[in-house]
């Protein structure tokens, strides 16, 4: 039979590994837009209730934990 030269064999490996980078970018570029979405959506939703802990969070489905978390974690702060 016949021998396969290694530069068949690594072509289809380096299409591969592009095509993995390319998904990694995707998600990445996902994760940042789904951030950026609820950042905005939680700075709206607390602008709305004037900044009330206890009515954003219900009406966000969270509990307040889980709301003070969030603020936390997007770095929302209040403009005095």
């Amino acid at each position: 039979g016949e021998t396969t030269q290694f530069e068949e064999v690594s072509h289809p490996l380096k299409n591969l590994n592009k095509a993995v980078e390319e998904i990694r970018n995707l998600s990445e570029a996902k994760s940042q837009i789904v951030e950026n979405f609820e950042r905005q959506f939680l700075v709206k939703a607390l602008v709305n209730n004037l900044w009330n802990i206890s009515k954003t969070a219900k009406m966000i489905g969270v509990s307040r934990e889980g709301l003070h978390r969030m603020i936390k974690r997007y770095n929302i702060k209040r403009n005095a």
